[in-house]
This record gives structure tokens, sequence and C-alpha cells, in this order.
């Protein structure tokens, strides 16, 4: 059973205007991306949007901006649900600090 590209970059396109609660998570979308090799199926248009989105994480993420830093506490459970993103989500990027 195969997915429809249109919708799953609308999935996408959902979660890049959703508000600031939702940012935490975004590094796992973006890992998704590159694991599952969506951004070939991108447009040209949707591709440059999506290069913007991700570089506003990647930049909020280098100054460690907690609006965009996610807990570690569904990481290996992810990992074993989606084993293209294991390797992703094991460099630990973008994760909160860890509590003294």
């Amino acid at each position: 059973m195969g997915y429809d590209m249109n919708t799953g970059y609308q999935v996408l396109n959902a979660i890049m205007q959703s508000g600031p609660d939702n940012k935490r998570w975004h590094t796992i979308y973006t890992m998704a991306v590159k694991a599952y090799g969506l951004e070939a199926h991108f447009t040209k248009a949707q591709a440059d949007s999506y290069a913007r989105w991700r570089q506003s994480i990647i930049d909020g993420v280098d100054l460690q901006d907690v609006t965009y830093l996610r807990p570690s506490t569904y990481d290996k459970v992810l990992g074993v649900l989606f084993p293209e993103m294991a390797r992703g989500i094991a460099k630990k990027y973008g994760l909160q600090p860890e509590p003294l």
C-alpha cells in the first residue's frame, strides 16, 4: 500500500504552520523527511518552503531556544516504531538538557 506524496506534503505543511507549543517536536519531523527520502518528492516551491522551515529549526536548536528542544521521553519508542529514523534519533540532536 502506497501513499500520496501530495497528501504527505500537506501533512508536513500543517506541521510547519503549527503553533509554538509543537516546535519542540520539529526535529523529529525533519528526521522523518530525511529518513524516508520525502524531499525527493517535493516540488521546487515545497522544497524551498521546507528548507526555510528546517533552517529555522536549526537556528533555534543552535541558540538552545527551549521552544525547539524536545524531551527524550519518547526517543526509544520512536526508534523502535520507526527504525529508519533510529540513527537520527540516537544522535540526540535537539534534545532538552538533562536535569542535574
